[in-house]
């Protein structure tokens, strides 16, 4: 059982990070929009970011999930033979 928890935090902090990083980038494309002079309302940023959710997030979540299955057995790897555990999660 001590794996189910693990896949779970790792497919939940893939998702989190997908969600907020699909979010962010939203709103940084529309900031650089309206510095361009295009006029963007609450409702547009709300309108966008839900589109972007839905049509961005699956994409960025596959993305994520196949780095992280990269990254953490590697920093795993890497802290047991160096040492410095936070250091190379946290890289």
């Amino acid at each position: 059982m001590r794996w189910l928890r693990r896949l779970s935090a790792w497919l939940g902090g893939a998702m989190l990070a997908a969600v907020l990083g699909s979010s962010v980038q939203t709103q940084f494309n529309l900031a650089e929009l309206q510095a361009l002079g295009a006029s963007i309302d609450l409702s547009t940023r709300w309108s966008a970011t839900l589109h972007d959710l839905s049509g961005f997030t699956p994409a960025w979540w596959g993305l994520l999930v196949a780095g992280f299955a990269l990254a953490l057995p590697m920093a795993a790897w890497l802290s047991q033979r160096h040492g410095l555990r936070d250091e190379w999660y946290a890289l």
